[in-house]
């Protein structure tokens, strides 16, 4: 009986051993390389991910979480403001007025499955079954009465006659990717509704697959059967790392140390962060990409101000718009990434779009610093402190004071906020400044509990100043709504003519400008008179990299088109990056080592032949085995130690033969 006790007992401890060391071994074989991963970053508000999820036509979900996974037919190229075709070959064409024509490369997905005409009509499609998708893909259905797919490469845009809002269709090849038909269509007889689907394992087209979800990273690998290969090569990068950030603070401190090799984040002290490596578009201020990409604004939740304030509403605003030095906001609430913009046209000066600002609203609607005017204007319409509070009151009572929110973490937007209340507090307006949660922020923002908040839209995108105008129509969502714009602005007329400015795809069209200029000179005007939102800045893409790992980052020096992490076109970033590592050389393994390696791996699979061997006998002991459990409490703990002594050893030996 003690013989069978040994025997048993050392198969045990052989068996936790060996599974000690299966362990390890497992664990070191899935470690990465750092000189082999791109890790990339954007302050989400978050350290911890909410969730495996990964279908890129759900609102709720981040692009940064599938990008590289998924691809589009376009990718948008802001240097020279052109389409850069991806899955799409070569550039759309109109064979007739109102018929946009797509040819599709040879791709497939990444089952092997082959990427059709059809899975791009039944991608764009799921729009009009599902309006809750919203944005760019709901608003270019307005403007079609068809997509048909001609053959297997072959796709047709057929624009409504009455409402051809042509520019939104390019918008929309560039900014939606692409689903598979096969996979989708099941999913579609499972939920509600498609956004529902979570796709927690997906299959794409793009260079990257889902390797590992983790709480706190994403891990993409590069899939070297991809379908592009033959078009644009393969990307050196072999692994994509996204993380989330809670702020901007903590993402410079992933970048100073290489935690992180990319970044999307309004980040301060970026000239000190050049001697680390850090860099962007330009070395001196404003530092990030030229392109005009983002128009930042104080947001009024103007639904809440007319309720609050009736007939003064706009005399607080234009107070409000006098007060704020955009100066001072751009050095230190965007430090130094923006430069200030002090008019209703939302257009610099030196932009390329400049031929579209309306220059008599220029003259009357450009607002300077001067918190004197803001006082007289407050003065004038009888909002005045009547009881000495240092608050003013409307003629009928009514206390201006003002809730602004934001995002803790998110720094820019939290120091233009305390800028704004102090710019506030000097005219004799209360701001109480709220740094939310981000998913506290976002249920505020939704259900319009607020009265300001920052905010920024885009101006430079395939659609131009279209998709800008976006935030003053409440037809279709803004981000972060499911419907409506934050703004909570109601004007049909700004609707109409942004309707007009859908009909011009390209902005630059001698023919076009004309029509556009007037057009935007009405725009410019209901947004003057109503003041909608305060203007403060402009900037280019939050867009960092640290050259620690990784060279090639598009810069003025290199200006090679680009976009942010979460966006199509950061592919083509990644295939300009260049590892900046040197391949170590490979160890040398004496004759005498490999033997004993090899010794060791076959004494290893005849204990394994011999413990498979021992599984019956084992099993029909578990009850005698079940009283032991204290003796194999020890055994385990001893399991550890042999385990720790045995590791020891073999570094031994391994230290010994390399001075050999």
């Amino acid at each position: 009986m003690k013989k069978t006790y040994g025997t048993i007992l050392c198969a045990l401890v052989i068996t936790f051993t060996l599974n000690g060391l299966l362990s390890i071994s497992n664990v070191f074989a899935q470690e990465l390389k750092r000189e082999e991963c791109l890790i990339y970053t954007e302050e989400e508000g978050i350290t911890v991910l909410p969730g495996k999820f990964f279908n890129p036509l759900s609102p709720d979900v981040q692009s940064v979480w599938y990008n590289g996974i998924f691809e589009t037919l376009y990718i948008f190229d802001p240097v020279n403001f052109a389409l850069i075709p991806w899955l799409a070959d070569g550039k759309p064409v109109w064979v007739d007025p109102y018929t946009l024509e797509v040819k599709l490369k040879d791709a497939y997905w990444q089952d092997y499955t082959p990427l059709t005409a059809e899975d791009v009509v039944y991608t764009y499609s799921l729009a009009k079954k599902y309006p809750e998708l919203g944005g760019d893909l709901l608003a270019m259905w307005s403007a079609l009465t068809d997509i048909k797919a001609v053959d297997e490469h072959t796709i047709r845009f057929y624009v409504n006659e009455s409402r051809p809002f042509k520019v939104s269709i390019y918008q929309v090849l560039c900014t939606t990717w692409i689903v598979p038909k096969h996979i989708f269509e099941e999913a579609e007889k499972k939920y509600e509704s498609i956004v529902e689907f979570p796709y927690e394992e997906p299959i794409g087209s793009g260079v990257y697959k889902l390797l590992r979800w983790e709480s706190t990273r994403i891990i993409k690998e590069r899939w070297d059967d991809w379908w592009g290969r033959k078009y644009f090569g393969l990307p050196e990068p072999k692994y994509l790392i996204y993380t989330p950030s809670p702020g901007n603070e903590e993402t410079n401190r992933m970048m100073i140390t290489a935690e992180v090799d990319g970044l999307s984040a309004i980040a301060p002290g970026w000239k000190d962060m050049q001697k680390y490596g850090v860099y962007s578009w330009f070395k001196e201020p404003p530092f990030v990409s030229p392109f005009p990409v983002r128009v930042n604004f104080y947001a009024i939740n103007n639904e809440r101000f007319e309720e609050r304030f009736g007939e003064y509403a706009i005399n607080i605003k234009y107070a409000l718009a006098y007060a704020i030095d955009r100066e001072v906001i751009s050095e230190r609430g965007f430090f130094q990434l923006a430069v200030p913009l002090s008019d209703p046209t939302f257009i610099l000066p030196d932009s390329p779009l400049a031929f579209l600002r309306n220059e008599e609203v220029v003259e009357k609607y450009t607002f300077t610093y001067d918190p004197e005017k803001a006082m007289k204007i407050l003065d004038d319409a009888g909002i005045k402190d009547v009881d000495g509070d240092g608050i003013r009151e409307t003629p009928e009572g009514a206390e201006v004071t003002l809730v602004t929110i934001d995002v803790e973490g998110w720094t820019d937007w939290m120091a233009a906020n305390e800028l704004l209340k102090a710019y506030a507090d000097a005219i004799g307006l209360s701001v109480e400044v709220q740094h939310l949660d981000y998913s506290v922020w976002l249920s505020r923002v939704r259900a319009g509990d607020y009265d300001m908040m920052t905010y920024g839209a885009s101006a430079w995108a395939p659609a131009g100043l279209w998709s800008f105008l976006g935030i003053f129509d409440y037809r279709y969502p803004s981000w972060p709504n499911l419907e409506g714009s934050p703004l909570r602005y109601v004007n049909d007329e700004i609707c109409r003519l942004r309707d007009e400015v859908a009909k011009y795809p390209d902005p630059f069209d001698p023919k076009a400008k004309p029509v556009l200029k007037d057009i935007f000179a009405r725009i410019q005007e209901i947004i003057a008179r109503d003041m909608p939102v305060i203007p403060s800045c402009v900037w280019g893409y939050e867009f960092g990299f640290q050259t620690k790992y990784w060279t090639g980052w598009p810069t003025e020096d290199d200006p090679y088109p680009f976009e942010e992490q979460g966006s199509p076109g950061f592919i083509y970033v990644i295939f300009h990056l260049r590892s900046t590592a040197i391949t170590p050389e490979q160890p040398v393994i004496s004759p005498e080592l490999n033997e004993t390696i090899v010794s060791i791996y076959e004494a290893v699979s005849r204990i394994e032949s011999s413990l498979s061997e021992l599984g019956d006998t084992i099993r029909g002991l578990s009850s005698t085995i079940g009283g032991l459990t204290s003796w194999l409490t020890g055994l385990l703990m001893l399991n550890v130690v042999i385990l720790i002594v045995a590791i020891a050893a073999v570094v031994v030996v391994v230290k010994r033969t390399a001075k050999q």
